[in-house]
């Protein structure tokens, strides 16, 4: 089906509400006044879209009633489209019981029934299950590893029963972020869509893509309605999901929401908003359906009401029309604010999964770089987004496989390197890197006092990392406790605080009160790890460190994602313009930069280069290199000789996008460019570019400085080092690979963060502390560690002199570029070290001193020869 075929309700706006949260008693004769009331309240809404959840039980045909109210007469055009919520809880045995032939999940033959009785009634939308990854599904209250692939397993065997019985079935919507170990709801929503295309036919995948749709649950969240938040969680998340759905499944589907909006009441169901302030948002979201994307078909708010119609009081407060105290503000907003019926406008914005990458490695596209994107010929021409949009100067750019954009203070986008760039960094005050700490406004005034005292006036203080000391509250505040009560419980609900005898209404009554209770090590009703989960989650009461850095101008160049030509282009007109970068004070400074040259695409590169790229642009062919008027037999004569052909640009026979496409196959070049000769210490000594898959390092280094070298053993071979690199899962790289013979292969940029320090042991914290990736870069030797002889025996393979000397040559060269000290740390330059000792380190470290886990480079790499 196409989006258009889909069945709407009459004068669609895209507005909608779930109904009340229960299902039995919906025939009583008292129910039905309610019901009449609450549907004549709905027209007056104008609302077009209600959900109604309905029982698999004897109750299941409670919803009669109202659903042949919703509809009208016009079984075909409903005047309130309803959308019928199906569902049981999960079952983490469930996959061995169906092995069994046990009957788990939903019973597929009372689906038919309900689909088939409520189809007759005019509703065509039945959503199957509800947020797989929420801790309400499942028993325990522990969601399962493999919850997708149970979910999947019940949910195709329903959706297939629901299309027999002439139903459209919806994919069960995750709750935003939830509990699922293996990742958010956006993975989980990826995940899902593969196990389901896994277990199906070549016929059930046709004859189910065809009529499914996609559930959401979009909670506003307090974010701004129409905001795009890095994490999705928001109104607009079916941005995200589109771009998921597009593909996995390869095709656009019906998104529509089923749960939604900015609630009432304390949490977990409720936003702590006000009544206006969930008026004000709900009538925003309600003008943006008249104008949102096709495939976003409805937004329905939560909640009806839930007392009113027999539900549970837990979601009292955030119903709009309350059983004993007056309807929320929203509804006379919504009855005020008119119709804004359907009038889909194209995506403002799309979000560029890619199967097999990471989700923080897939990045929006919106605006006018859109437009710009697609005018150019979207993917094809410019490649995947390798970044979201990022001020640079007076510049906005976002970088993509094959070229980067620019949208200029006019609003025009530009490919760079057609005009002038205006380069501008801010080195922040000390007053600002302070406030960013979290530090409330009189302890900012306390530290400023301290650091004048030790280092002199702070709009003086130049790049560089400072430490002052301040004392702590003297007792904690109520809001503290509440607080940490609500981390110690994984950001789930208040039990813990209950238990332990306390009342969060009494506490919230005086947030900013001094706690009174009794201390938290003797509450009673916890356990010991409970009390420490709360005690290491209150702010300290003793004098606090506070470390803060004034990063230098190379840094944060680096974080505006300068290319290295940029890169040193910028330094030396800063320099010229004020003065050495090393005594830049806080303040904002600004260059012009002339146009980058084009990337070099004749004699830099060898007759086989050209070769390589020809053939990987032209599909894997020779087409484009014969409508190029090249001579393949020639070229190949002599691989290695250096490409003496026109240069790609003035190849007049190939199209601008055939020659964008060569162009990108074409390896980037290490050679160091004229402007940095001087800036950078020579390069003594060749280097071969080997590029690793950009899934296995981040682009930029957020503006941390290069103040770690790390020395690592490969493990492998140089082939097994480089097809490792290259893995888009479970891949990893170094920046540098020196082989057995002392060939050094450079894998990674300098300016860019490698992963290759991948902490085994303890968890991530450590790693999160020391950042030794953004900070690093990392050197690994092609070295099998320990290994068995030809007789059996356990032996540490040996470095060779080759592979010492070019190490020597390579750390000197390193060292003396980004101003690495080489020094070693204080228990030596392998042995494992505390976290404590590792954050401000600068200097030289093998990776067992990040990690007890591997021996790397092991007992038998000799120190001393580094030199």
């Amino acid at each position: 089906m196409r989006l258009e075929d889909y069945p709407k309700p009459r004068n669609d706006n895209g507005r909608g509400i779930h109904w009340v949260p229960y299902t039995w008693g919906q025939v009583a004769d008292e129910n039905k006044r309610v019901t009449d009331d609450l549907v004549q309240e709905l027209v007056e809404m104008n609302m077009r879209w209600v959900l109604i959840l309905n029982g698999d039980g004897q109750e299941w045909r409670a919803n009669e009633y109202l659903v042949r109210k919703l509809v009208g007469p016009d079984l075909s055009r409903p005047n309130i489209m309803p959308i019928i919520r199906i569902g049981t809880h999960f079952d983490a045995d469930a996959l061995a019981k169906r092995a069994r032939g046990e009957q788990v999940g939903l019973d597929l033959n009372r689906v038919r029934e309900i689909v088939a009785f409520y189809r007759a009634l005019g509703v065509p939308y039945f959503q199957l299950y509800n947020e797989p990854n929420h801790i309400d599904e499942w028993p325990d209250h522990v969601v399962p590893m493999n919850a997708p692939e149970i979910c999947m397993a019940l949910w195709a065997d329903a959706a297939l029963a629901t299309i027999d019985a002439g139903g459209l079935p919806g994919f069960p919507p995750p709750a935003p972020g939830a509990s699922w170990p293996g990742g958010d709801d956006l993975v989980m929503m990826a995940v899902m869509l593969d196990k389901l295309d896994a277990r199906l036919t070549v016929a059930q995948r046709a004859k189910l893509y065809d009529k499914m749709w996609v559930g959401i649950h979009n909670y506003f969240l307090w974010r701004p309605v129409l905001s795009l938040p890095a994490d999705s969680h928001g109104f607009k998340k079916f941005v995200w999901y589109e771009g998921i759905i597009a593909e996995k499944l390869g095709r656009q589907l019906p998104i529509l929401t089923g749960e939604g909006g900015l609630r009432m009441g304390p949490p977990p169901y409720g936003d702590n908003a006000n009544e206006a302030q969930v008026a004000d948002s709900s009538k925003e979201a309600c003008r943006y359906m008249a104008r949102a994307p096709k495939y976003y078909f409805c937004n329905c708010f939560w909640l009806m009401g839930s007392a009113i119609g027999g539900g549970s009081m837990e979601w009292e407060n955030a119903s709009w029309f309350r059983k004993d105290r007056p309807r929320q503000e929203a509804v006379t907003a919504l009855k005020r604010l008119g119709e804004f019926q359907r009038n889909p406008e194209p995506p403002e914005e799309w979000f560029f999964y890619r199967n097999g990458y990471p989700m923080h490695r897939c990045h929006l596209v919106q605006g006018a770089m859109l437009r710009k994107f697609q005018a150019l010929g979207g993917v094809s021409y410019c490649g995947y987004p390798t970044s979201g949009e990022a001020q640079e100067g007076t510049l906005v750019v976002q970088g993509f496989e094959k070229l980067t954009l620019e949208r200029w203070p006019n609003g025009e986008v530009k490919v760079r390197g057609q005009g002038p760039r205006e380069i501008t960094i801010r080195i922040p005050s000390v007053a600002a890197l302070l406030t960013a700490q979290g530090l409330a406004a009189k302890d900012v005034e306390r530290a400023l006092a301290e650091v004048t005292t030790l280092y002199g006036p702070p709009e003086a203080l130049v790049a560089g990392e400072y430490q002052v000391q301040l004392p702590g509250p003297s007792s904690w505040r109520n809001q503290d406790v509440i607080n940490a009560f609500w981390i110690a419980s994984g950001r789930t609900s208040f039990e813990m605080l209950s238990r332990a005898g306390l009342d969060v209404a009494t506490l919230a009554a005086d947030r900013p009160g001094a706690y009174a209770g009794a201390a938290i090590a003797d509450l009673p009703g916890l356990t010991q790890e409970e009390r420490e989960l709360v005690l290491a989650a209150l702010p300290p009461l003793t004098r606090r460190l506070v470390t803060f850095r004034i990063p230098g101008l190379h840094a944060l160049l680096e974080a505006q994602g300068l290319e290295s030509e940029a890169m040193t282009r910028a330094l030396r007109l800063m320099a010229a313009k004020y003065g050495p970068a090393e005594l830049m004070v806080p303040g904002a400074y600004s260059v012009s930069i002339p146009p980058e040259p084009e990337m070099p695409s004749s004699a830099a590169y060898t007759n086989q280069e050209i070769i390589n790229a020809f053939y990987t642009a032209g599909g894997k062919t020779w087409t484009l290199l014969n409508k190029a008027g090249l001579n393949l037999l020639a070229l190949a004569s002599d691989r290695a000789a250096p490409y003496a052909g026109p240069a790609v640009d003035e190849m007049a026979t190939l199209t601008d996008e055939e020659r964008a496409w060569v162009k990108a196959a074409l390896p980037l070049k290490l050679a160091t460019p004229a402007t940095m000769r001087g800036m950078m210490a020579p390069l003594p000594l060749t280097i071969k570019w080997e590029p690793a898959a950009p899934e296995n390092y981040v682009k930029g280094r957020a503006g941390h400085p290069i103040d770690l070298l790390v020395i690592h053993a490969t493990g492998a071979g140089w082939r097994g080092t480089l097809e490792r690199a290259r893995q888009v899962i479970g891949g990893a790289s170094p920046h540098y690979v020196i082989d057995r013979d002392g060939t050094i292969y450079q894998l990674v940029r300098d300016q860019d963060a490698a992963r290759h320090v991948l902490l085994l042991q303890p968890a991530a914290a450590r790693e999160a502390l020391i950042q030794p990736n953004a900070r690093s870069l990392g050197v690994a030797l092609v070295n099998w560690g320990q290994a068995a002889n030809e007789a059996g025996e356990m032996r540490w393979d040996p470095y060779t002199a080759e592979q010492y000397a070019s190490l020597r040559e390579l750390v000197s060269y390193l060292c003396k570029t980004y101003r690495v000290p080489r020094r070693y740390p204080p228990l030596g330059p392998a042995a494992y070290a505390p976290a404590e000792q590792l954050v401000y380190f600068r200097g030289i470290i093998g990776a067992s001193a990040l990690d007890r886990a591997p021996s790397s480079p092991g007992p038998q790499f000799d120190w001393e020869r580094i030199g």
